[in-house]
């Protein structure tokens, strides 16, 4: 049996009044100064969202960023617009996408953009469309389900920093095209002018804005069949002249809301914290807990998902998110009054109001670990009369709690002696349980959560997939009695095992290795074998192959389950890269001479490089180069292969001056033409003359 548990607590819904709540710490991930921009709920994607705006510090931000349930999230985008200061952005439901118009792209120099974008699902699209509105800064946007589209009201157009013009016109966004309203009795020209829809009456609703003075205005203007109609020739009582003020409809008022901005006192800014609504004749102060930060020209939004209106952002409190709503109560809980010890007893409770996200934390009224969730599950193993209390948190710290009772009875009993909290797909676990109580004979059958089930104290099962299942053993007695004992049990993918590294290597150069381990269930043990009978527990290490040839590399990995699974790799050594050099060792200067280099071992690619003493570097296995200048030279030559091994050798050369005049000849030549006449008893003398020829050559001729 069922029953419903009404509230004992919270006030009436003739007494019920909403409350403000500052929910800015609850965001792990805050906007930058949150100013100088729009905000809409996009319904396609979920969330409050909004684009841009800049940081007061002269810079125009150019990111998109969106709301849910008490957090900000800065958002990855595909086709982002840039930096743009003022936009205007509405969200179109026909089109299920979010438009947005205009705004300033640069202070320095003023430029303004008449581009229309688009954005839905993380993209945004641009075109330049015709017609298309005058650029402009700081218009305001609402979708108008009269006219079905989005309609575009005022801002301003200041490219001239001397002079800028304010506007009053309307246009109308509409299947992917602009056209231009045309409106009777139009409003004053003005900025920073936010309008609302009111689907209840059918218009929209304009309150305040700037003038070309930069005073706020205080009037009230509604647009509907063509014309503009000024609400105070129909009694309207507005709040007093603002300015960037927040103007939404809010579907559980049933009105148009407005919230923030500012006004002058003289020549003081003075911030508006109350609440005000619009009947379609008057304004009347909304009374509400609480108060608002002092937002201007941020971003707001009706979040119809929570029933809350979330304003955020603006000047002085760029970084404040308030969200309006009803204040939070436990409306009632729904569940068993009665049950058997073993039994599950499942209770659901109802909360309004309060702030999203909200968390339920149950209480058993037995000592055993508490429930959480809206509806949770508990098995009493005591007879007894319970109290089962649910506490209900909101994300601004706002609780209420409410109570039930439940009268728990004898009956047979189960106990789960061994479940595994975790395994893997394909392995099988043991579970073992046990019975107690009851009536005559007492049975025990087991659901695994996945289709199968089976009957004993002691049983096996293997999972076929990953994720996790809910087990249940039942103990039922001859009278039909039962008591069950419940436990998760989480199954991850098969583990995998594969060796990622060099395939390559060089004998005798650390190679680093890698194993990449899907599934299983963390922490992973490694150990790395290798055919040198070494090993490692390194998840990443280096090895040095002693000798050249094809190695075997293991890997064994055991997970935190027990599993355990190996791969094996090969890994082709080659020697370690060395240099033979060939070439001449003596040469005349000014004469080429050619070098080669055989490399053995290494990896391919390999890079010779060959370095000479006066500078020159030359690349190649075979080089060709000339000495201009006489000496003994060492030529220095590298090679590196490609895993970045490296050997180097030299070689030497010795250079001669070159032959006498009218001669190109080494001087090795002349001695060589004294040998073929005969003399080469009279090697002594022959070097001797040479001696004596080259110093006649190096003696200048007499001056005459």
């Amino acid at each position: 049996m069922s029953i419903v548990h009404p509230s004992s607590k919270g006030p009436s819904p003739a007494t019920l009044t909403l409350a403000w709540s500052n929910i800015t710490s609850e965001s792990t991930t805050m906007p930058p100064n949150m100013w100088f921009t729009e905000g809409t709920w996009d319904a396609a994607d979920g969330y409050l969202f909004y684009y841009g705006g800049d940081n007061w510090a002269g810079a125009n931000l150019a990111s998109s960023w969106s709301y849910s349930v008490g957090s900000w999230s800065v958002l990855s985008t595909s086709g982002n617009p840039g930096p743009l200061d003022g936009p205007a952005l509405a969200y179109d439901p026909p089109a299920a996408q979010v438009v947005m118009y205009g705004g300033l792209a640069s202070y320095a120099p003023f430029t303004y953009t008449n581009l229309t974008w688009t954005y839905s699902g993380g993209t945004w699209s641009s075109a330049h469309l015709s017609p298309s509105p005058p650029a402009r800064l700081a218009g305001s946007m609402v979708y108008d389900s009269a006219l079905g589209g989005v309609v575009l009201f005022g801002g301003y157009d200041n490219r001239n920093p001397t002079g800028g013009t304010l506007l009053n016109d309307l246009w109308l966004y509409k299947a992917g095209a602009w056209s231009m309203i045309s409106a009777s009795n139009p409003p004053p020209v003005r900025t920073w002018a936010p309008i609302a829809y009111a689907p209840g009456l059918g218009e929209i609703v304009v309150f305040g804005g700037m003038n070309a003075a930069g005073q706020c205005l205080g009037d009230t203007w509604m647009f509907a069949n063509g014309s503009w109609t000024n609400a105070a020739s129909v009694g309207s009582g507005p709040p007093g002249p603002l300015c960037a003020n927040s103007l939404l409809y809010d579907p559980d008022l049933g009105h148009i809301l407005l919230t923030g901005g500012f006004g002058f006192v003289g020549s003081t800014q003075v911030n508006n914290t109350a609440s005000w609504t619009f009947n379609g004749s008057s304004w009347l102060a909304l009374p509400v807990a609480g108060h608002p930060s002092d937002h201007a020209y941020g971003p707001s939004a009706w979040d119809p998902s929570a029933h809350t209106l979330v304003v955020a952002g603006g000047n002085p409190y760029y970084f404040a998110t308030d969200v309006l709503s009803a204040p939070l109560s436990v409306a009632n809980i729904t569940g068993p009054t009665s049950s058997e010890v073993g039994e599950a007893a499942t209770f659901t409770a109802t909360a309004t109001g309060g702030v999203p996200q909200r968390t339920f934390t149950w209480d058993w009224g037995d000592g055993g670990g508490p429930g959480s969730g809206v509806s949770s599950t508990h098995w009493y193993n005591a007879t007894g009369a319970f109290t089962v209390r649910v506490h209900v948190q909101d994300a601004a710290g706002h609780a209420a709690e409410l109570n039930a009772s439940i009268l728990v009875t004898s009956g047979p009993a189960a106990v789960l002696n061994s479940a595994p909290a975790s395994g893997d797909v394909g392995i099988a676990l043991r579970f073992v349980g046990a019975a107690s109580g009851g009536t005559g004979t007492l049975s025990l059958g087991w659901q695994f959560g996945d289709g199968f089930h089976a009957t004993g104290a002691s049983v096996q099962h293997s999972y076929l997939a990953v994720g996790t299942y809910p087990i249940t053993l039942t103990v039922t007695d001859s009278v039909g009695g039962t008591g069950t004992a419940h436990a998760n049990v989480s199954i991850y993918p098969a583990l995998l095992v594969q060796i990622n590294g060099s395939v390559l290597a060089d004998a005798g150069r650390a190679v680093p290795l890698g194993g990449e381990v899907t599934g299983g269930e963390a922490p992973y043990s490694y150990r790395w074998m290798f055919d040198d009978r070494t090993n490692s527990s390194s998840v990443s290490p280096t090895h040095i192959f002693a000798t050249a040839g094809a190695h075997i590399v293991q890997l064994l990995v055991m997970d935190g389950t027990g599993s355990s699974q190996g791969s094996s790799a090969q890994v082709q050594v080659a020697a370690y890269p060395a240099l033979t050099l060939a070439g001449p060792t003596t040469l005349t200067a000014a004469v080429s001479g050619t070098w080669s280099a055989n490399v053995a071992g290494g990896v391919q690619p390999q890079k010779v490089q060959w370095s000479f003493p006066d500078g020159a570097v030359l690349n190649g296995t075979t080089v060709a180069h000339a000495f201009q200048t006489p000496g003994s030279y060492v030529i220095h030559v590298s090679v590196t292969d490609g895993l970045g091994a490296t050997a180097n050798s030299t070689t030497s050369v010795t250079v001669a001056a070159a032959g006498g005049s009218g001669s190109s000849a080494p001087l090795a030549s002349s001695a060589l033409i004294w040998v073929g006449v005969g003399l080469a008893a009279a090697a002594v003398a022959a070097g001797s003359a040479l001696v004596v020829r080259r110093r006649r050559r190096a003696t200048p001729p007499p001056e005459e």
